[in-house]
């Protein structure tokens, strides 16, 4: 919901917007399927790109974060900014 709020305010403004997500808890788009499958999840759509990672469960996503972060930022410093504090985030803080 955040991304997609984000997405919605610079939407106007050329920014990249990248989801980084394991592969195997995602639905992929399917113009034919009628409801999201049991334990995936849709793609947000604000979202300009999506890297795919290896992992099973959201946490395993956590790593990969950083990675892709630093990769798009190159000499640059990064930022990964946690919005929710649930258990499962805090899990992915210390990936």
């Amino acid at each position: 919901m955040i991304s997609q709020l984000l997405g919605d305010r610079v939407s106007w403004r050329r920014v990249l917007l990248i989801g980084v997500a394991c592969a195997a808890t995602v639905a992929l788009p399917d113009a034919y399927r009628q409801e999201t499958p049991a334990g995936k999840s849709e793609l947000e759509s604000s979202h300009t790109a999506f890297f795919l990672v290896p992992g099973t469960q959201r946490p395993d996503e956590a790593a990969w974060l950083a990675k892709v972060a630093s990769a798009f930022a190159g000499i640059d410093p990064s930022i990964a900014l946690l919005i929710h504090g649930d258990d499962e985030a805090w899990q992915d803080v210390f990936a």
